[in-house]
């Protein structure tokens, strides 16, 4: 199958390397450092989706098959993001999640069989202070919120500034939608070019990580079921981009203290 590339995931492919979730597997991601970011106001957001990206002398097209050159390039954008409940009912649901991911507690090998039991005892336990947290902050994570945005603000500076329509979609790891619900939207959306952005700026096992790891286990599992090409960009905290926006932020914060 002959895939066309766009400018951004040439871009993205450019200067890559391998990279293998932890856990091992059958599955090597490709990385490369690209500019994604994470801030928290909407225009450090929409200033970061585009911050560092040159893409002049960069718009070509390349295939892997010369035999089918009229196949389209539909490019995705993968949001990898940690979750969180929408509503106080969500609180407990949400807890047994992150705490029945091995990623999160590790147990030794003969124990493994416990971590469900483990899980849930703590999620009964916490979930009461938990859902008083969230109570004061408006009754749930805004987690969700904050990374749609993101997403819509990235899909559209990539159309305003590159003539680019990728789309972008958010994979939770402990609450809906969860990684898997976005694959089959990818799947669906019938996308043969795939970019994947933890939106976590420094690689951890218990963050990117676990996110990853997930990617693997579905790739592997039913790996004829996805056909796209994908990239994954592990890690961005040093990017130029990403830096500004935390200095801006940093210094917005000190000029408030009079310093």
């Amino acid at each position: 199958m002959i895939l066309r590339h766009s400018s951004l995931l040439l871009l993205l492919l450019s200067n890559t390397t391998a990279f293998a979730p932890p856990g091992g597997g059958g599955t090597t991601f490709t990385t490369s450092h690209i500019p994604s970011h994470k801030s928290s106001t909407r225009d450090m957001v929409a200033a970061s989706a585009a911050a560092d990206m040159d893409m002049s002398n960069r718009i070509e097209t390349t295939s892997t098959d010369d035999n089918n050159s009229d196949t389209a390039t539909k490019v995705g954008v993968l949001l990898l993001n940690l979750g969180g409940p929408e509503t106080g009912d969500d609180v407990e649901g949400f807890l047994y999640n992150l705490f029945a991911d091995p990623d999160i507690i590790r147990l030794p090998a003969p124990l493994s069989p416990l971590q469900s039991i483990l899980a849930y005892g703590i999620s009964k336990s916490r979930s009461p202070k938990s859902r008083a947290a969230y109570e004061s902050i408006g009754g749930g994570s805004p987690i969700l919120k904050y990374s749609n945005a993101q997403a819509r603000l990235i899909e559209e500076t990539l159309h305003r500034k590159y003539d680019l329509k990728a789309k972008c979609y958010v994979g939770m790891r402990y609450w809906h939608p969860f990684t898997e619900d976005a694959l089959e939207e990818i799947v669906k959306d019938e996308i043969n070019a795939l970019v994947i952005v933890p939106l976590y700026p420094q690689f951890s096992i218990s963050t990117s990580g676990s996110s990853l790891r997930v990617l693997q286990e579905e790739f592997v599992s039913k790996s004829s079921k996805y056909k796209f090409e994908h990239t994954v960009v592990a890690s961005w905290f040093d990017r130029p981009g990403y830096v500004s926006c935390m200095a801006k932020l940093i210094n917005r914060e000190l000029d408030a203290l009079n310093v």
